[in-house]
């Protein structure tokens, strides 16, 4: 019973010294250092705000050394639960858990650094976007919270420079003001994280500026607001791949022959806009998918209702179909409610004339009200909905509902299918033949054979059962495959050679992590490919795709690790077609040496895009890439110089010079360690 008063006693004391509030509040340029040491004898610790022109000397001192806490900061002092002011010091080897995670959650981060200017020369506002391949992909940042002044900033992950975040114009410790149109200086942390979260599928927008233009606002008491005329719009970037890494390319193929039918944000406007104008890769573009979109020398969100030809896209312009659709969308879960006469239950419809109850209701010009009924829709705007719908839903809100809705569902040739655990198998054989684009992110048993006419299938889990369906006699019509797995993921062998050898002879596009070569000199040429990305690779396997795919048009190829002996030595033929080369390493070096090796096999290219870490001057290699790709007409980059600032060529002119390509390449970040090169 002693004991368990102890331990009581013990307890209660210890509650009563936990800090209950702040009282020495942290300067933005302070840092929390964390000092073990002796005091005297005795092992001890203290939590200190150490000044950015202090830090390098408080990290000079080795261990061992004899320190005065008063010549480089000052300790953290709180206020207890017992009212008493008390210092954040102690006794032992480590101060106790609780309170770390208390000192973490109010002084756990800088906010500023000490390559940060505070002085305030002029605005610096910037609204910058960034859109995402897929809602899942990391852009590069840690989001924080300065609790004594109540602010959001950022900071960019250190190991990740050319991250999205950080090719969209974002610096680390900018203040975030707007998030997606929205105020958020006055949320909380969790807020903030939660407003983030909730829109992954739009494109990021932030309204940032630097924490000299903040203090300089907040000290004159100046509001922000997206009206200002001296925010920069930075040109949105978007992500090519789903890599597992923050860093993603800026290039991408082009279509002239494809266009998007586009629902402007807020708006009942529909527009017709080439592929080139979307900020978004192509293969990840998707109807009913939300974008960036460039028009008339700005950028605004819109959805994509349709995709096709330019006359395709020009049917939805008209404004009897922008009313429609826009009543459409704005009652669009009226849908899934299906009504019949007097509300009575019916187990099977026999009339095949039966009208549903659902009605749209818009306002025409003249400000009266009018009703639409559905059947009154035109069989286009129903083609567009049904872009709006996974084809399992769309089977229970129209399915058997009238033979003409029956003949728009047997006749739509662009029906999608997420394959989760919330299908229904036996509704499925219904709508199964009519699939063309079918999505699996779960391991739940999927039979590739109910799917005839499938041509896209997108994997987003590994499956072995799944892979193994994949065979020109299960899918034979197959145009686009991608595996969503990241880096990491090995296609296995059997299937990579199938790919390479033209067992699927329709199929153009191919997405992959890694994949196994061992078998690439057994590989036949597979002429349909036309589009190849692989998140993982070495340079010595390039030829032996290039090979392999005699016609493709674009390679996008992430070297992860370059082993400088690796040589390449290939039959390739030195005259490939291949117009688009997108060629990236985030961590990996790539030589003057292992780059020019690459360009002999692919002198026809038109487009280059290269993002790497790059020791010796970029005026070297454009010189070699003139030199050797006559056809070059657009260059695209992100390379991170490492010469000091002793060594490089600090006039960009002479690049600019070599050729019109090098135009855009400017310098967006610099110290005396290295610069980082980009277009802009």
């Amino acid at each position: 019973m002693a004991e368990l008063y102890e331990k009581l006693q013990k307890l209660l004391t210890s509650y009563a010294d936990l800090p209950k509030d702040i009282i020495t509040d942290r300067k933005l340029n302070e840092s929390v250092y964390l000092i073990r040491g002796k005091d005297g004898t005795r092992r001890a610790w203290h939590f200190i705000l150490v000044p950015s022109h202090k830090r390098a000397d408080i990290k000079a001192h080795s261990a061992g050394s004899t320190i005065s806490i008063d010549d480089f900061g000052s300790c953290v002092k709180y206020r207890n639960n017992r009212d008493e002011i008390k210092s954040m010091s102690g006794y032992g080897e480590e101060p106790p858990k609780i309170l770390r995670n208390w000192m973490q959650k109010h002084y756990g981060y800088v906010a500023v650094d000490e390559s940060v200017n505070l002085t305030y020369t002029n605005d610096d506002i910037r609204l910058c976007t960034i859109q995402r391949t897929i809602p899942q992909q990391t852009i590069g940042v840690v989001f924080h919270y300065f609790a004594p002044q109540r602010f959001h900033y950022i900071t960019l992950t250190e190991d990740s420079p050319p991250s999205l975040t950080r090719r969209a114009g974002i610096k680390s410790f900018d203040r975030i003001i707007f998030l997606n149109g929205v105020n958020i200086e006055n949320d909380t942390c969790d807020d903030m994280l939660f407003r983030f979260d909730t829109a992954r599928h739009l494109p990021i927008q932030m309204l940032v500026c630097s924490p000299a233009t903040y203090e300089h606002y907040k000290t004159n008491k100046k509001q922000f607001h997206l009206d200002l005329p001296s925010i920069q719009h930075v040109k949105p970037v978007f992500a090519t791949s789903t890599s597992d890494f923050d860093a993603d390319t800026t290039s991408v193929s082009i279509d002239n022959e494809s266009f998007y039918a586009v629902r402007w944000e807020n708006s009942n406007i529909v527009s017709t806009v080439s592929q080139s104008a979307v900020f978004k890769s192509p293969q990840y573009t998707h109807l009913n998918d939300i974008c960036c979109i460039k028009t008339a020398g700005q950028y605004k969100k819109g959805q994509i209702i349709l995709k096709g030809s330019r006359h395709d896209c020009e049917k939805l312009k008209t404004p009897y179909f922008a009313s429609k659709i826009g009543n459409v969308f704005g009652t669009f879960s009226k849908f899934f409610i299906r009504k019949t006469p007097n509300g009575s239950h019916v187990t099977n419809l026999q009339s095949d004339t039966i009208q549903t109850d659902l009605t749209i209701h818009h306002t025409n010009d003249n400000n009266t009200s009018t009703r639409t009924t559905l059947e009154e829709l035109p069989n286009e705007l129903f083609y567009c909905i049904f872009t709006f719908i996974d084809i399992q839903h769309l089977y229970k809100a129209f399915g058997e509902l009238n033979s003409r809705l029956n003949h728009n569902i047997q006749s739509y040739k662009n029906f999608s299918l997420i394959f989760d655990d919330k299908v229904d198998l036996l509704l499925m054989n219904s709508y199964a033949p009519y699939v063309t684009r079918l999505i699996i992110p779960t391991s739940i048993h999927c039979d590739f054979k109910q799917f005839p006419n499938l041509h896209e299938l997108i994997l987003c889990t590994e499956n072995s059962q799944q892979f193994a369906q994949i065979q020109p006699n299960v899918i034979s019509n197959l145009t686009r495959l991608s595996f969503l797995l990241g880096s990491k993921f090995t296609l296995p062998q059997e299937l990579t050679w199938d790919i390479f050898s033209n067992q699927f002879p329709s199929l153009r596009h191919v997405s992959f992590g890694c994949i196994n070569v061992s078998l690439r000199n057994s590989w036949t040429k597979s002429p349909s490919l036309q589009f190849v990305s692989i998140l993982s690779c070495k340079p010595m396997c390039i030829p032996a795709i290039l090979t392999a795919c005699p016609n493709l048009q674009h390679l996008q190829v992430n070297i992860l690790y370059n082993d400088h002996n690796d040589l390449i030595t290939s039959s390739s033929p030195l005259n490939h077609p291949l117009r688009r080369l997108t060629l990236w390493s985030d961590y990996a070096e790539l030589t003057f040496d292992a780059i020019d090796n690459i360009l002999t096999y692919t002198l026809n290219i038109e487009s280059f895009y290269l993002q790497t870490i790059y020791s010796m001057s970029l005026i070297d290699l454009a010189h070699d890439l003139v030199r050797r790709l006559h056809y070059l007409s657009r260059f695209d980059c992100y390379i991170r110089e490492k010469l000091t600032k002793n060594d490089r060529i600090n006039n960009l002119t002479d690049l600019h010079q070599i050729h019109p390509c090098f135009h855009r390449v400017q310098s967006i970040e610099e110290n005396d360690k290295f610069r980082v090169l980009a277009t802009k």
